[in-house]
Formats: C-alpha cells, sequence, structure tokens
C-alpha cells in the first residue's frame, strides 16, 4: 500500500475495494463470480450489513468486477466476501479467487476507482462506457439504501472526474471501446464489411455501440433480438434494421455473416452443437461470432468448428496492447490528474471526519443532558425545569467547548492528529449511542426503507 493510503481517520470505517479484473483474473473465473444484470440487486443485499460492512456498492463490467466497501474490519470483510463468492461458484473456487483478486484500502481504492472513471484501467484503454457503468453501479446502491455518506461523495467524485478527463485530455479521441474493436477484427477477417448481414443479440449500451459501428461499416441487413420486443424494436430502429423475436435465434444465425452477442444471460445462448447445425446448412459461407457478454453467451467449443471464427473479450487484449501504446503520453498525464484528485478526496474525507466528530460530541452532550433532566426533573414544574436546562446547558456547553476547538484543531492527516481523534472518541463513547440516542449513522435497513 502507498504512502497516502495511511491518511484516512483511523477510528473511520475504511474504504476497500476488491476486485477482479481482465488484468488478474482469466474470463473463465469472471464469468463464474459475475452476477450478471440480473442479480447485482440480490449480491448488494447478501452483502450489506455482513461482517463490519456499513455500506457496498458493485461496479460489474464484461472485463470486471469490483465491490466497494466501507467497512469497519477491512480484512475481515474481504476474507468473508471471497469466502462468499467461493461459496457462490464452488469451495474448490476460493485458491483462484485469492489469486485472481486484488484488494485496495482507503487512499488506494480511491484512487482505483478515479483510474477506471477515467478509463485507464480498461482493457481499451480511453473506452467513454464505463463512465456510465460506475454512474449506474451507484444509482443501483443508492436506489438499494446501501450507499450512504462514505462510498456516495466518492462516486460522485469520481463520476464528476472521469468526464473532465475526457473534456480536458485526449484519452477518448477516436472509436475507443470493445465494440469498435470487435467490429475492426470482424473487418480484418472478413474483409469489407458492406453488404454483410449483422445479427445482434441483446438491447443494452454494448449491444448499441456495436451497432452503430458496423452501420458505419457499411453492413447491409441489421437483425436485432432481445427478451424485450420494445427495446429490440427501438435499436433497430435507429440502426435501420428489423426486429426478432428472442424464439428466432436460430434462423436468425443461419443467415447472418455477423453476429454480435451482448446479453449477459446465465446461460450459452449460442452453443456449439446448434452452431454445428448452423454450418452444415450453409457450406462455404464462414460466421464471425463477437461475444461480449459476461458471462460468456456462445460456448467456447464454437470456436473450433469449421467455418467458424469466435472473437472474445480475451481475443481483443492484442487491439488494446496496440490502443495503450498509442495513448501512454495520455495515461501518463491522467496518472498524475489521479493522484492530485486523490489528494483532493483525502483532504474533504480528513475535514468530514473532524467535523463529524464534533457533531456527534455535541450531539452525545444534549443527549446526557436530556437523559439527566428526565431522570431527576420528570415531575417537576416546567418552569423550575427549564431554568434548571438552561444552567446545565451552560455548563456543558462550557465545558465541551475547549473539547469541540480542540478538535478542529487537529491535523487529522497526520498519526498524531487520527489518534487524538480515537482518544475523544473512546472518552467520550462517540462509537456507539448513548442510551435512549439514535446512532448519527443511518443503518442500511433504515437506509433501505427511506428509499423503499
Amino acid at each position: 500500500m502507498s504512502e497516502q493510503a495511511t491518511v484516512m481517520p483511523a477510528s473511520a470505517p475504511r474504504l476497500v475495494c476488491l476486485g477482479l479484473s481482465h488484468r488478474t483474473a482469466p474470463i473463465s473465473l469472471r464469468e463464474q463470480v459475475s452476477p450478471g444484470r440480473d442479480r447485482v440487486e440480490e449480491y448488494l443485499d447478501s452483502l450489506s450489513g455482513e461482517n463490519g460492512v456499513e455500506e457496498v456498492a458493485i461496479l460489474s463490467t464484461c472485463n470486471r468486477l469490483e465491490f466497494y466497501l466501507s467497512a469497519t474490519d477491512p480484512e475481515g470483510a474481504c476474507e468473508a466476501l471471497l469466502d462468499w463468492l467461493a461459496a457462490a461458484t464452488g469451495p474448490d473456487r476460493l485458491p483462484a479467487l485469492h489469486k485472481g483478486s486484488y484488494i485496495h484500502l482507503d487512499s488506494d481504492a480511491a484512487g482505483h476507482l478515479f483510474r477506471v472513471a477515467a478509463g485507464v484501467e480498461s482493457l481499451i484503454v480511453g473506452e467513454a462506457q464505463i463512465l456510465g457503468q460506475v454512474r449506474k453501479a451507484a444509482e443501483t446502491a443508492r436506489a438499494l439504501g446501501t450507499m450512504g455518506e462514505h462510498l456516495g461523495p466518492l462516486f460522485q467524485r469520481a463520476i464528476s472526474f472521469g468526464r473532465r478527463v475526457r473534456t480536458e485530455t485526449a484519452i477518448g479521441r477516436g472509436n475507443v471501446s470493445v465494440a469498435s474493436a470487435a467490429c475492426r477484427s470482424a473487418a480484418k477477417r472478413l474483409g469489407p464489411l458492406a453488404g454483410k448481414e449483422l445479427l445482434i443479440v441483446g438491447s443494452g449500451e454494448t449491444a448499441q455501440l456495436a451497432g452503430r459501428h458496423f452501420v458505419k461499416e457499411g453492413v447491409g441487413r441489421v437483425r436485432v433480438l432481445n427478451r424485450t420486443m420494445a427495446n429490440a424494436r427501438a435499436l433497430a430502429g435507429e440502426l435501420g434494421g428489423e426486429a426478432v423475436p428472442m424464439d428466432n435465434l436460430q434462423s436468425a444465425i443461419d443467415s447472418a455473416d455477423v453476429a454480435v452477442c451482448a446479453v449477459g444471460a446465465p446461460h450459452f445462448i449460442l452453443t456449439a452443437e446448434g452452431l454445428a447445425r448452423t454450418m452444415r446448412r450453409r457450406p462455404g459461407r464462414p460466421l464471425f461470432l463477437i461475444d461480449l457478454s459476461m458471462p460468456r453467451n456462445i460456448e467456447p467449443e464454437a470456436a473450433h468448428l469449421h467455418g467458424v471464427t469466435l472473437c472474445t473479450i480475451e481475443h481483443l487484449e492484442e487491439i488494446a496492447d496496440g490502443n495503450r501504446a498509442s495513448r501512454e503520453s495520455e495515461v501518463l498525464h491522467i496518472e498524475k490528474l489521479v493522484k492530485k484528485e486523490t489528494r483532493k478526496y483525502l483532504r474533504w474525507a480528513a475535514s468530514s471526519g473532524q467535523n463529524q466528530l464534533v457533531t456527534t460530541l455535541r450531539r452525545r452532550i444534549a443527549t446526557i443532558e436530556s437523559q439527566a433532566l428526565d431522570r431527576h426533573l420528570r415531575k417537576a414544574d416546567p418552569e423550575v425545569r427549564e431554568q434548571v436546562a438552561r444552567f446545565t446547558g451552560s455548563v456543558l456547553r462550557a465545558v465541551f467547548h475547549d473539547a469541540t476547538e480542540y478538535i478542529r484543531q487537529l491535523d487529522p492527516e497526520t498519526e498524531s492528529g487520527r489518534r487524538h481523534m480515537e482518544t475523544i472518541r473512546r472518552l467520550f463513547a462517540l462509537d456507539g449511542p448513548a442510551e435512549g440516542e439514535k446512532n448519527s449513522a443511518t443503518s442500511i435497513p433504515e437506509r433501505r426503507r427511506m428509499v423503499s
């Protein structure tokens, strides 16, 4: 961990990022743990509120699965998370999960999210799609009530930073996306795409991008399949194509020259056996398949069929390497911006922790006063109670005035400042609510009730 990683308040919940990406884990492992589009909420629901996890957001894309946590026990939360993923995929996967995962803490976690939002961690460096995916991760967690005062500001800053990077640098100039790389790969294999028949399975952002790139290259007939016909019609209308019911997948694949799969179904929708039948019905006519789904939706064994070329996310790595080399100067510039943005975030987080401590101390004082009045003057005359309350209030405020001023003078970015803040928390029992006092931090179940 870098030197910066020590600057968060010691007693505050720690920021954690645990993930697997195209750089650390093979696609076979990533697809096993990927929640797909339909299970992100299930993952959030299962993880939040457990093992010291106060907040959680999940970034799930075709190239990465990352869990961002606000946790009081980072080590325990990460171990529990890996065990949970292993239980979902099979206990024998635990060693592979340990080997293929990475963990970032505090400033390293914040900096990593900034780099992800900027596109420098993407397979295709500079691709813009990741920014929308970061925004979607935040929206999902916020809607479910698993994102609060720690992860919320961090994600908002990351989204703003990602936008700024794309306007202030040339990182996103040109066609930079997995979809554009797949289109170039098809043209390289099949030659000019003019007049070729394109089949798109899916209607999400990746499918839309792929369709636009292929139409720009002059493909002929375009057919769009999706479980929801309204979505299929919308994309087909944009591309000047035809919407087809999902039940017609087999006949649609029989006539296609290029097929793009981008749906993220939990099973193979195109199997090697079914594609073998397709190729027997069209001898001598090649078929170029592009699987941009996570988990994969085209059976890998289809690549061994005569006349079939299967391009997956992993096959795009050669294009990605060239893309990174051509943008290296921009990446170096963005790395400097990331460091600057991380320092700004850490200063804000430290100041926020300081203000929160003062607020919590004041709330504790008010609670102690109220409880004492209730205990000793419950039956007293209201006028007497009011006079006593004014007196005790003035005494308590005077006693604690120096303490609050002392807190404001501490530097929470230093070891000494964090240690003194921790001492104040323990001295006044500020880590837990007093009897009859509500905790100042809204719990995950409370946030869920608030957003439901």
